[in-house]
């Protein structure tokens, strides 16, 4: 596989970032993924625009234009032979390397990597309500796709698994549900499609964002006793859409 790094086209199993880079040593990093379908980059604009606004929350620039993050997409694209299908494409935005020390260099120079892989068709899936951990959803990472803010959900992933569950619904630290792992959390609630608020932890996905622009999607704060009574739940992101999620029993 083939990925872009800092403008240049290279192996995917080149190593591409240094000891010193801030995403490894403080995980100041961020990261979107859209749908490569057919060769078209689905909301793309809405991807990049997202990208830009969590990257400023961590104070990394993004090291490329809005022109050269397309041509790089339809370079990996032919690359890869990737023209047809289902393809997830991750941007990845590093504050790039740096001296030792929390505070970013005076001049920084993010790294950038651009992969392809290949993406599944979506599959109803099963979850549990997660209580191993919980979503501090006054911090600000809570509303951003950064790599930091992901440990949290490989810890309730782990609690998922165990329980022979696909999927977990993590509360926040009020006790209101905020998302799922990897993607927002929907509930038809007396025939309508509700979504917790972004104050309550929830990233602010682009499926979801479209769907509230709609007008097929509402905000509303939700407790596990409305999920457990809901009429139908979905995990809803932008590889997946809105796909059917189901509580395991017990969990």
């Amino acid at each position: 596989m083939i990925v872009w790094h800092n403008g240049a086209l290279v192996e995917g199993d080149r190593p591409v970032v240094t000891a010193a880079d801030r995403g490894l040593r403080y995980a100041q990093g961020v990261f979107d993924t859209l749908l490569l379908q057919d060769g078209a980059a689905l909301d793309a604009a809405a991807h990049l625009a997202r990208l830009a606004r969590h990257a400023a929350v961590l104070s990394i620039p993004l090291p490329f234009t809005a022109d050269a993050w397309r041509g790089a997409i339809a370079d990996l694209t032919r690359a890869n032979g990737a023209g047809a299908g289902r393809w997830a494409l991750t941007t990845l935005v590093t504050g790039g390397p740096g001296p030792r020390g929390l505070a970013p260099p005076p001049e920084p120079a993010p790294t950038a990597i651009i992969s392809i892989t290949p993406a599944p068709e979506p599959r109803p899936l099963r979850a549990i309500v997660a209580t191993s951990t919980r979503r501090n959803a006054r911090s600000p990472l809570a509303r951003v796709k950064a790599t930091a803010g992901y440990a949290d959900a490989m810890l309730v992933l782990a609690e998922a698994r165990a329980a022979g569950a696909d999927e977990a619904i993590l509360l926040n630290t009020e006790g209101r549900l905020a998302c799922c792992t990897i993607g927002n959390l929907v509930a038809e609630i007396g025939g309508a499609l509700v979504t917790p608020p972004l104050e309550d932890g929830a990233i602010d996905g682009i499926t979801r964002g479209g769907l509230i622009a709609q007008g097929r999607l509402a905000e509303r704060g939700l407790t596990e006793a409305d999920v457990r009574s809901a009429q139908a739940l979905y995990l809803c992101n932008s590889l997946r859409g809105l796909s059917p999620l189901s509580l395991v029993p017990g969990a």
